[in-house]
């Protein structure tokens, strides 16, 4: 009988995977993962169904020669994976199953020269993260996810040429994170919000761009 991860059955598995979809893969090796980004021929790579992730696969899939890398599914990521992922040349990387990011990793993936990272799952950033991420040199970083946000976190992304301004999914912002989000020079989403009291408002009140606060149901009239 032949072994399970006999070459002949990797095959089969991976033919079985193209042909039900990407997202149904739930591991992967790095002669698997060779063999899918040789043989898929589609833009967008969606392996949601991946939970782990070592840094000689994310080498291997780095080599995915499409547009968009989509690893929803990774609960987490350490730093030399994170690095080894980074080296992708595509257009998109999203890691929106990722609910935190240690400033290691937040490094590593700065260092993506493609124009998107979507990490839309993180629900809290510190401000070392923060900073790291804000090295980013693409045209958007997402992080629409975040719950809390404080003043120093808020100061590191507003430098950031990349972050996109949607903060949706903060409920509470005091009035220093306010203060330091009313540097940002584009436009800031916060839908969340639905008290503000009159300092965040006052703070707020210096932005000079666009401020949607469609979710406010209100506002402390001093």
């Amino acid at each position: 009988m032949k072994p399970a991860n006999s070459l002949a059955h990797v095959l089969a598995q991976l033919l079985s995977w193209m042909s039900h979809g990407s997202d149904k893969i739930e591991d992967l090796t790095p002669e698997q993962a060779k063999k899918l980004v040789t043989e898929f021929k589609g833009g967008h790579l969606y392996l949601s169904g991946l939970t782990t992730l070592d840094a000689d696969t994310a080498k291997t899939l780095a080599e995915f020669k499409g547009l968009c890398l989509w690893l929803d599914g990774l609960t987490t990521l350490d730093a030399d994976t994170a690095t080894a992922l980074a080296e992708s040349k595509g257009y998109e990387l999203s890691f929106d199953g990722l609910t935190a990011l240690d400033a290691d990793s937040a490094k590593a993936l700065a260092e993506f020269k493609g124009q998107i990272l979507s990490l839309s799952g993180l629900t809290k950033l510190d401000a070392d993260s923060a900073k790291a991420l804000a090295e980013f040199k693409g045209q958007c970083l997402w992080l629409d996810g975040l719950t809390t946000l404080d003043a120093d976190t808020a100061k590191a992304l507003v430098a950031s040429t990349a972050f996109n301004g949607l903060l949706r999914d903060l409920t509470n912002v005091d009035a220093d994170t306010a203060k330091a989000l009313a540097e940002f020079k584009g436009t800031l989403s916060l839908d969340g919000l639905k008290v503000l009291d009159a300092d965040t408002a006052k703070a707020f009140a210096e932005f000079e761009g666009d401020l949607y606060l469609d979710g406010l149901t209100s506002l402390d009239a001093d």
